[in-house]
């Protein structure tokens, strides 16, 4: 075989096994052959560009992705012995990448594709049917509710003619359909969609996990939203079950650990939400808690293997979420309780600072650990297969309901992983300290190093989407005591931000004095001793501030500044 179409065998193998460096490396290789050969006229050359596109769009790279399927299309289109089938394929790419970036352009793509299956292809041939629900998924985003669901509708009817074969393919379609209906708020056709999906997923035992996860998760969170918080709780907790790989003293072990956070990120809002609304008892909260913690230490865990950027966004999405809900209720907590205020107020704090830590390790990971650290190519290379291989592992478990033999090959390469972090730790401290360590400091530990004198600042804001929340946390915590002050966001924070700014750069007084006043108030407790050394750490819009400007107060034209 030539190199190059050999390279792009191994980048269609990488691919979909999901090892994005080793199959952008192929990427590159078989690149570099066909233009070397000057050989970039013909099937095998538009075929990579084909693999090339999906490749790129695997990574996140979309302009790329757009760039390589057009070329192949334009270049197959000036074939003359043209396979219809070969064409529909590329222009399904297309309608794919284009996703991203143009709906129209993809809807036009699906239906050129779709033309030419109708055409080539028998009228129960799943191609049509796939073709169908991705233009529907299309369509559904883009509010066109009626047209989505038709093509949802066709693609079923299409896949019942024969059953018992397209099991799973009926039920993906029907919780398509959920999802629709969901968007739509009719949230009794959605619920019965999800529970058609169910049991069409049930009756096949290949039915992979994560589409079970997905449809328990769904179910719950309608049902919490019906206030059903005892139902809600049976669905998470059967997503959890089907996730569940294994359980140690510490830990469990999950398929996809992406969807058990979001399962106990959900049971703490379900818990959370039947604490205010029914029960009022402390108990909920306490359990909120603990589902809160455990998806806390399934974001350490996945931090740990993710390589993909688009993973590393979506672990970024959920994780911001959990944390904003563990200050959300261990703020709470402190404030319903006597008895264990100190406790509620440090684990509101830890979870503040666990998710600027997680802001700044994905900022130093990359760029820092590997220029400063000193770690030899070798043991990177070793750690990075690892986690690839751990990643496809894991992709494998979520999408196999018979999955024993990779269980195993997934503890054994997790304990693989565990020795050479644990031997990085031991010889190479500070790349561990950069790129593994998730230790964050207690309380008790930054007030040791706190002068008398000295008082520390920090900021919390939460905007979580699941809480429609808008509150901002106030963090004061000087060498004997902290405080945690809540405060409400309005939407004009932000302008009062641009709006002191501009006063400053403008030498506008009246602006810089109101907006000045304002955001003294809304940062700062109230009754802060004079005479303080004070330590800020801002979050988000605030790190643009200059603080010691903030008009602490006015008096008969005088003014005092934060600084004085």
């Amino acid at each position: 075989i030539e190199e190059s179409i050999l390279q792009t065998y191994w980048a269609s193998y990488y691919l979909i096994n999901d090892q994005q460096e080793q199959n952008l490396q192929a990427i590159e290789k078989a690149k570099l052959v066909f233009i070397k050969q000057n050989n970039t006229n013909n099937l095998s050359y538009i075929k990579f560009l084909k693999t090339s596109a999906l490749s790129y769009f695997n990574a996140g790279q979309t302009a790329e992705a757009e760039e390589n399927i057009n070329e192949a299309i334009t270049l197959y289109n000036d074939f003359k012995k043209q396979s219809l089938l070969f064409k529909a394929s590329l222009l399904n790419d297309l309608g794919l990448i284009k996703s991203v970036s143009n709906v129209n352009e993809a809807l036009i793509a699906y239906e050129q594709a779709l033309v030419v299956y109708k055409k080539t292809l028998p009228n129960n041939h799943p191609k049509i049917g796939i073709n169908l629900m991705n233009t529907a998924i299309l369509l559904r985003n883009d509010e066109s509710f009626g047209e989505a669901i038709n093509n949802l509708e066709e693609a079923i009817i299409l896949f019942k003619k024969d059953e018992e074969k397209y099991s799973i393919r009926i039920g993906f379609a029907l919780f398509q359909l959920g999802i629709t209906y969901e968007k739509m708020k009719k949230l009794a056709e959605a619920k019965s969609y999800y529970q058609q999906a169910l049991t069409y997923y049930l009756k096949n035992n290949s039915t992979p996990t994560a589409n079970l996860i997905e449809v328990y998760n769904n179910l719950g969170l309608i049902e919490k939203n019906d206030n059903a918080f005892k139902s809600a709780q049976e669905y998470f907790d059967k997503a959890l079950k089907v996730n569940l790989v294994s359980t140690s003293n510490t830990l469990s072990y999950y398929k996809n650990s992406y969807y058990a956070i979001y399962s106990h990120s959900f049971h703490a809002q379900n818990l959370e939400q039947q604490h205010a609304q029914k029960t009022l008892k402390f108990k909920d909260i306490v359990k909120a808690l603990s589902h809160i913690q455990k998806a806390d230490s399934l974001i350490d865990l996945v931090r740990k293997s993710t390589i993909k950027e688009s993973d590393k966004i979506k672990l970024s999405e959920i994780s911001n979420e959990v944390y904003a809900d563990g200050v959300r209720i261990a703020h709470y907590a402190s404030e319903v309780t006597s008895k264990n205020k100190k406790r509620f107020l440090a684990l509101a704090f830890y979870y503040a600072e666990k998710s600027r830590a997680a802001t700044l390790q994905e900022a130093i990971q990359q760029a820092k650990a590997k220029t400063f650290a000193g770690l030899p190519e070798n043991i990177l290379k070793a750690e990075q297969n690892l986690k690839s291989t751990l990643a496809n592992l894991s992709l494998q478990l979520a999408n196999s309901a018979q999955s024993e033999s990779i269980q195993k090959e997934y503890f054994e390469v997790k304990k693989q992983l565990d020795l050479l972090e644990n031997e990085i730790k031991q010889n190479y401290p500070d790349y561990f300290k950069l790129k593994v360590n998730n230790e964050i400091p207690t309380v008790s530990t930054i007030q040791n190093k706190l002068n008398e004198n000295e008082v520390l600042i920090t900021y919390f804001i939460d905007d979580s989407k699941s809480n429609n929340s808008n509150a901002l946390y106030i963090f004061d915590c000087n060498k004997h005591k902290l405080i945690v002050s809540k405060r409400t966001l309005s939407d004009q924070y932000n302008k009062m931000i641009t709006g002191f700014k501009n006063g400053l750069y403008f030498s506008e007084p009246n602006i810089t004095k109101e907006t000045s006043s304002t955001l003294y108030k809304l940062l700062f407790p109230k009754g802060l001793p004079k005479q303080q050394n004070l330590i800020i750490i801002p979050n988000a819009r605030f790190s643009i501030i200059p603080f010691e400007a903030l008009i602490v107060k006015e008096k008969q034209g005088e003014v005092e500044y934060l600084l004085e």
